[in-house]
């Protein structure tokens, strides 16, 4: 069809829970077709919202998790390009290797299960040249936890979550230092491996359960050296839990809830030194993380008095790169 084509098959061991750690899975699968003014890309890649060219670049594997959004989804991406610096990407895309958060609900005869008659919308503008890269994105999920109350007549839920979330970033190149930063404003966040979900309310015991996205913010700052032998960095992230309207009786999500203690917010920071020498490099990182704890009130915030819970991790690590 006059494009060139290309195609992408990559995994890894790393897994992604304690049950599945060194078995291989599915990281990229994808064909794409790239035109002089547009492109489309066709399987599996990272979320829109993970930027390849800028992303955290800390040692420790969790690339900035739960702070900096991570992971990969089937995926229609169609690119326009403006000129050779800018364009302007949609993407429809389905959350598989993180999924949104699911009901359990103790309810007869409930059958909890997650639906959308829609895929995921993104909408993505970015710039790009050999010192600036700067973008926006707007993402609109809509899903629906379809479970079935009673025996008989059986009731069937067709209430949504509806979630709209916005992410800027920037990077800057210099000849020795280089800047990536990034500020997201999430709902129902959970899919990217950041604190969040949505929330459920119930009027009555019997009632249908009705839904709102709880609502993430987040940002983080990476500043790094380009020097080529030995380069120092530093990661910075911060995320807030912002919770949702008050009345919530359940919470469905990572790191979110309506009663007992939670997290307020999640402080990271995390230097770093790379040392480069032919096709190996060897990384140390001192990572420290701190979150504030507290009282979880009807509407996922927590307020009042709160208790700081540190965790110091060091990681090596060493690459080959072929």
């Amino acid at each position: 069809m006059g494009a060139k084509t290309s195609a992408v098959i990559e995994g890894d061991f790393f897994g992604q829970a304690d049950v599945n750690i060194g078995l291989l899975r599915l990281r990229h699968g994808y064909v794409k077709l790239d035109w002089a003014k547009s492109a489309l890309t066709l399987g599996q890649t990272w979320y829109p919202l993970f930027i390849p060219e800028c992303f955290p670049g800390v040692v420790n594997f969790n690339t900035g998790i739960p702070i900096a959004p991570f992971g990969w989804a089937a995926q229609i991406k169609y690119t326009a390009k403006f000129n050779t610096k800018t364009s302007l990407s949609f993407t429809a895309y389905k959350p598989r290797e993180f999924s949104v958060a699911s009901v359990n609900t103790t309810e007869p005869a409930n059958s909890p299960s997650m639906n959308a008659s829609i895929p995921e919308l993104n909408a993505h503008l970015q710039y790009k040249d050999d010192k600036v890269l700067v973008g926006a994105e707007i993402d609109y999920s809509s899903i629906m936890p379809y479970v079935k109350y009673g025996t008989a007549p059986v009731k069937i839920s067709k209430e949504r979550v509806n979630g709209i979330t916005f992410m800027a970033y920037t990077k800057l190149t210099g000849k020795k230092v280089s800047v990536k930063a990034m500020g997201v404003f999430a709902q129902n966040a959970t899919h990217w491996v950041m604190m969040g979900g949505y929330y459920g309310y119930k009027a009555t015991p019997t009632s249908i359960e009705t839904y709102k996205p709880g609502k993430t913010t987040a940002a983080w700052v990476d500043v790094y050296s380009n020097n080529k032998k030995t380069a120092p960095g530093l990661f910075i992230g911060y995320s807030v839990n912002n919770g949702a309207s008050s009345g919530a009786t359940a919470a469905y999500g990572r790191m979110v809830g309506v009663s007992g203690r939670g997290i307020k917010d999640l402080l990271r920071v995390a230097p770093r030194v790379d040392i480069y020498s032919g096709k190996l490099k060897f990384g140390t990182e001192l990572e420290y993380t701190s979150a504030n704890y507290g009282t979880r009130g009807n509407d996922g915030k927590v307020t009042g008095t709160t208790t700081r819970v540190n965790n110091i991790r060091f990681t090596f690590s060493s690459i080959f790169n072929f």
